[in-house]
């Protein structure tokens, strides 16, 4: 039998998502208990339908710079048919990549509009389906989630910065994003907290011709924090678990929680970006091994099972 072709998948519109789904968009908040079954359903949801918005909103892009190009063109042949005197034919070498490229930019921006944190999808959703056989059976996990990213209410400080340049704008954004806390099979709670910190450089410069440009550049700063509050008797072995720290990248905390210790393991990521917000998030696969080392680490009281 011939290879049928493959048909084109269409993007998800609003119209084809769960209520839920359609309120998250919205307000791009996830907050209350869920059986982890119903929450990876709900992500897995967002997922696809988030990343066929990023697609759009990147051949949007692609071909308003394309229009563009043409309307610049257009308006230098509008202005040789004017010299020529065909006033009829000015209006019609403009006007259509004209209004392709408002087309264009007014989808991008609408995209944009709905657009979701992509960590939640990169990061988050992978370390869940890690750890689901591990979690208590019936349980339900406390859930937080801001997937708003970079937004204006977010800006926690803006000023210059000294330079060489003609101006140098610096914005940070302080967006604690995620908070997940899990009911482990044996009795323990394990918790999992995203953070991200962005840097908005924005730079005016004087080109060689003399002309002013600008370019904006992206710095983001991403922080995953892994706890583990065992719910049996003993103690966590520091020294094994400080051995397996990167000291540059990674810090280790104790404190007591409820009468029990609670181990605490930050990791810190850079990723940097021009023009928009860096699009790469930690790995889910390092966020689930964080919580393996703190489990390895510790060691139940003599007589407690493991």
């Amino acid at each position: 039998m011939a290879d049928q072709p493959t048909k084109r998948k269409k993007q998800m519109r609003l119209e084809d998502l769960t209520p839920e789904a359609r309120a998250v968009i919205a307000s791009r908040q996830i907050a209350g208990s869920y059986n982890v079954k119903n929450l990876v359903k709900l992500l897995d949801e967002l997922a696809a339908f988030d990343a066929g918005t990023d697609e759009a909103a990147d051949k949007a892009g692609s071909r308003m710079v394309v229009f563009i190009v043409l309307t610049f063109l257009g308006f230098m042949g509008a202005i040789f048919t004017l010299v020529a005197e065909l006033f009829i034919v000015a209006p019609f070498v403009i006007l259509p990549p004209l209004g392709l490229t408002i087309y264009y930019w007014r989808r991008k921006k609408a995209l944009k509009a709905i657009d979701l944190l992509n960590d939640f999808r990169t990061c988050l959703r992978p370390a869940l389906l890690d750890l689901a056989q591990d979690l208590a059976p019936g349980e339900k996990l406390k859930v937080r989630l801001d997937l708003s990213a970079a937004v204006d209410s977010k800006l926690k400080s803006k000023k210059d910065l000294p330079t060489r340049y003609l101006k140098l704008t610096e914005s940070v954004y302080d967006d604690p994003w995620g908070e997940v806390t899990l009911p482990l099979a044996d009795g323990s709670e394990a918790s999992i907290e995203f953070s991200n910190c962005y840097r908005r450089y924005d730079r005016r410069y004087r080109a060689s011709r003399g002309k002013t440009k600008s370019k904006t550049k992206w710095r983001k700063e991403c922080q995953a924090t892994a706890s583990l509050c065992p719910a049996a008797a003993g103690a966590f072995d520091e020294r094994r678990l400080q051995s397996t720290v990167n000291p540059e990248l990674e810090k280790v905390k104790f404190a007591g929680k409820s009468g029990r210790t609670e181990a605490r393991l930050v990791r810190y990521w850079v990723f940097k970006a021009a023009s928009d917000l860096p699009s790469t998030a930690p790995s889910g696969k390092e966020v689930v091994g964080m919580l393996l080392r703190l489990s390895t680490a510790w060691k139940p009281a003599p007589g407690v099972a493991q």
